[in-house]
């Protein structure tokens, strides 16, 4: 929404700036009265403005029910599932990663960690990576593309940790640093080094604690890194999204997560204006959601028939429904 309002500010301040220059490119109007023209003019643009954002609310606006939590099916088979649901006559939207699509999701799509593409098949997307120096002091490696990231450190040991400054102090050790470095970018340690006094400079320059390395980035060096120095690892079910995390721990503290996407779709049925949506995921992930007129009240066992009916439809146990609760908003404000 905010998008949208800024677009419409945008509009308007244009619409401004033109008839404010005709305004005072009038030689029949005094100083005085181009003044107040002006001031009028500026007044009643600000009520479009805000008039059509309350519009946009007003007529976005809709009621709501969502699952408190998805549920993992196991093992399905995803793309007959999708056939069977177009075939039922239902919308199939997708594929996604989590809410958007394929071209505006950020990560690694080649599978090149191994072990990787046997858990997740050939479409997963690794977003980041988590390093534990201690519990409490991580950091993060973002990817964007295959030669970009962002590196990022934490630190919730210090006093107020979301609010007071960052300092060298709070990095984890040098050493530690530097060697994840050459692990995720195959590098020598002189060129490690220099990325760390980058980041030492990036703080000291009173910002934070976060730089840009922009090149090759080597997922299977790193998953190498964290089994290597790990003795054991588990991976999170999938909710419906596609989220799924590797976590690994040396004995029972957690040294680092490995954090990846994998595809999900939409199916929708439309029915009296409501929109009843189950989400799944390619690891057996599903949600359920729906979407009515605002303040619009369905009875439970209505909802969830529905919902029996469209797992029926797409080859599903009908049952999965009574593992969901389902929490009402009447309101997207």
């Amino acid at each position: 929404m905010m998008g949208i309002f800024g677009i419409i500010s945008v509009i308007f301040a244009i619409i401004f700036i033109a008839l404010s220059v005709m305004i005072w490119k009038n030689k029949n109007y005094t100083v005085l009265k181009k003044s107040m023209l002006n001031l009028a003019l500026l007044i009643v643009l600000i009520a479009i403005v805000y008039g059509s954002f309350a519009f946009i609310l007003i007529t976005s606006d809709h009621a709501s029910y969502y699952s408190t939590g998805g549920q993992n099916l196991g093992d399905i088979e995803y793309d007959e599932i999708l056939l069977s649901a177009e075939n039922a006559g239902y919308l199939v939207e997708g594929p996604y990663f989590v809410n958007v699509r394929v071209r505006d999701a950020t990560g690694l799509y080649s599978p090149e960690i191994l072990e990787a593409k046997e858990q997740f098949g050939d479409e997963y997307l690794l977003n980041y990576v988590t390093h534990y120096y201690t519990q409490d002091s991580l950091m993060e490696i973002m990817f964007f593309k295959k030669d970009e990231t962002s590196v990022m450190v934490f630190n919730y040991t210090r006093p107020d940790p979301y609010f007071s400054p960052f300092g060298v102090e709070h990095l984890p050790d040098n050493s530690w640093i530097i060697e994840r470095f050459m692990h995720a970018y195959e590098i020598d340690s002189q060129t490690a080094e220099n990325y760390l006094e980058l980041l030492k400079d990036n703080i000291q320059d009173e910002n934070e604690p976060k730089i840009s390395i922009n090149v090759p980035v080597y997922p299977q060096s790193i998953y190498d890194d964290l089994s290597e120095r790990s003795t054991a690892s588990d991976v999170s079910p999938t909710y419906g999204e596609g989220f799924a995390t590797q976590s690994f721990y040396l004995n029972d503290e957690l040294i680092g997560e490995m954090n990846f996407i994998v595809p999900n779709h939409e199916i929708i049925h439309r029915m009296d204006g409501v929109r009843y949506t189950v989400k799944l995921d390619k690891l057996g992930g599903m949600d359920l959601s729906i979407t009515a007129d605002t303040g619009e009240r369905i009875p439970e066992e209505e909802y969830r028939e529905i919902f029996r009916e469209m797992l029926t439809n797409m080859g599903l146990p009908p049952e999965y429904v009574d593992e969901f609760e389902f929490n009402y908003s009447p309101s997207m404000w």
